[in-house]
């Protein structure tokens, strides 16, 4: 999942969250927060909501698209092209 955008979708503890990225081919899965580098951008779900309804609010707000927008994004896609 390095280099995915997923969305939160529980905090398990102080070190663990659930994520679920059911449009960027991110499994549902704990992990390290540690590990991760949150965005700006976010989605009205609720907290464990499953993956359907998350699916239905990343479409309905548009992450995919806003994310491909983004400068960070187009920063990765130079390194990776540069690589």
């Amino acid at each position: 999942s390095t280099g995915k955008i997923a969305a939160i979708v529980d905090v398990i503890d102080q070190n663990r969250v659930l994520l679920d990225g059911p449009c960027s081919g991110v499994a549902r899965q704990s992990y390290r927060i540690k590990n991760l580098h949150l965005t700006p951008l976010t989605i009205p779900i609720a907290f464990s909501t499953r993956s359907k309804h998350v699916k239905a609010a990343w479409e309905s707000e548009g992450v995919s698209k806003k994310w491909e927008e983004s400068a960070w994004a187009k920063r990765m896609a130079n390194k990776a092209r540069r690589a």
